[in-house]
């Protein structure tokens, strides 16, 4: 293969080592500071890990308020920092969030909170 500073795989090896290193340490520092929560009711009120059924005119969904590393939309488990879970957080049934979403303005009625 000849002298390393000439070889391309052996650089773009050095770059892939680097870019996996920097997202090990990305990944400690994420553990470092994770907390534990509770999956359960606060007090009837929305919470981190309450799965909340809501809704929006005729519909009816359940969605989970989960961290933003957990979020998977299209499994309904949205972030607490998205702008429906900041809107939900706190509220408890029978309460009315309206959300800004790029379609415009979506009224939302809190049904259940588990």
């Amino acid at each position: 293969m000849g002298d390393l500073s000439e070889n391309t795989a052996y650089s773009a090896a050095r770059e892939e080592l680097a870019l996996v290193e920097g997202r090990i340490q990305e990944i400690e520092e994420i553990l470092k500071s994770a907390q534990l929560v509770a999956n359960g009711v606060n007090n009837g009120q929305v919470a981190l890990g309450s799965t909340v059924t809501v809704q929006t005119d005729n519909n009816q969904e359940q969605i989970q308020i989960v961290g933003e590393f957990e979020a998977d939309p299209k499994k309904k488990r949205l972030s607490h920092s998205s702008p429906l879970g900041k809107g939900l957080l706190g509220k408890k049934v029978g309460d009315q969030v309206t959300i800004d979403v790029p379609a415009g303005k979506v009224a939302y009625k809190i049904i259940a909170v588990k």
